[in-house]
């Protein structure tokens, strides 16, 4: 009864979130669109029955007709002019590079395959589908692109500046080109703003006089070590902000976890099961609610991510309520440095 009456609760605070007008979503279904666009849920949901699978993550989007690998430079003026290097390999470790900053990210590996596939999807295909002529001439308003396609030992370049307005044309790209360009430009940004508010946060906790609010925290003892875990909403000026998690080992700072600002009604919950860190993450509004449960095992003097539980719910408290679950194994494991929420944060279990 007790566990019933939580879920009621934390339903009506989501209806009730939904409707406040501080939302940037119309829609509810939408989970967040920065850095990444939804699929949406229409592609979870042609099974009427709950099930639950277990994939390794490096092989679960495999596509034979994908490229091997692909180099992709973005350069945009939102970035200062900065580069952005997207280095994706098929079933490989991929990154994302910011030279200019000394910083790489490693890619998940569903989201390697999410960038093959849309790679796939637009070259070497006409991705614009029409040009229409203005005699006012105007500048790109979209970055410089260029990639560098793999297949089968042979490689093909693409070159070209992207924007709606080029010199006296007004252009039309495909719907499979946009959405590629959304995904890369969503994670350099997504990317860019985590480099920011980690250097803001790796400042305030040099900080003996730190005030930001502890929301939850634990500790796991492995043999001489020591991982003290803590979940904190940083505090600027009096106002709350930012939600951030803070990994410690042996008194020392590890590796600090942002949480993304944009995910509806985001509720954190950190346990520990023989020896793991869990990080618990729910989600959602409206009729919908989802879920990742993230698995860190202590691994050489280090947390690393081996698996995670996925799940969504949908037409919650209606007859026709649905539950989809799925457990997906991480090969290889993932230090929790390199771990980033907004890679595994979707509308998918």
């Amino acid at each position: 009864m007790t566990a019933i009456i939580i879920k009621l609760i934390f339903c009506q605070l989501i209806l009730f979130a939904c409707q406040s007008p501080e939302h940037r979503l119309n829609d509810c279904k939408a989970v967040s669109t920065k850095p990444y666009q939804s699929n949406g849920v229409d592609s979870i949901l042609a099974s009427d029955t709950m099930f639950e699978t277990s994939v390794e993550e490096s092989n679960q989007e495999d596509c034979d007709m994908c490229p091997d690998s692909v180099v992709i430079n973005f350069t945009s003026a939102q970035m200062g002019g900065d580069d952005a290097v997207y280095t994706i390999r098929k079933n490989q470790d991929s990154y994302l590079r910011l030279p200019n900053f000394d910083n790489v990210h490693k890619l998940s590996r569903s989201k390697s395959m999410e960038i093959l596939k849309a790679v796939r999807d637009v070259f070497p295909n006409n991705f614009i589908l029409k040009k229409k002529y203005n005699e006012i001439v105007v500048s790109g308003d979209w970055p410089y692109m260029k990639f560098e396609i793999f297949k089968n030992g042979k490689s093909k370049l693409y070159e070209f500046f992207v924007g709606e307005r080029q010199d006296h044309y007004e252009i039309t790209y495909s719907e499979e080109f946009l959405k590629l360009y959304d995904t890369l430009r969503d994670k350099v940004e997504g990317y860019l703003d985590e480099i920011k508010k980690k250097s803001l946060i790796s400042k305030r906790l040099n900080n003996d006089n730190l005030n930001d609010i502890l929301l939850d925290s634990l500790c796991i003892n492995q043999q001489n070590t020591k991982y003290e875990v803590k979940y904190y909403t940083m505090v600027i000026a009096g106002k709350t902000s930012s939600k951030y998690i803070q990994v410690l080992r042996n008194g020392l700072n590890l590796c600090v976890l942002l949480l993304p600002d944009d995910v509806k009604n985001l509720q954190i919950d950190l346990q520990q099961d023989e020896g793991c860190l869990l990080i618990k993450a729910e989600w959602g509004c409206d009729k919908n609610m989802y879920g990742r449960t993230f698995y860190f095992k202590p691994v050489k003097d280090n947390l690393e991510l081996f698996k995670y539980d996925g799940k969504h719910i949908t037409n919650l408290f209606e007859e026709s309520e649905k539950s989809f679950y799925k457990t997906t194994i991480v090969q290889p494991s993932t230090p929790i440095s390199q771990f980033t929420f907004w890679d595994y944060l979707s509308d998918e279990p």
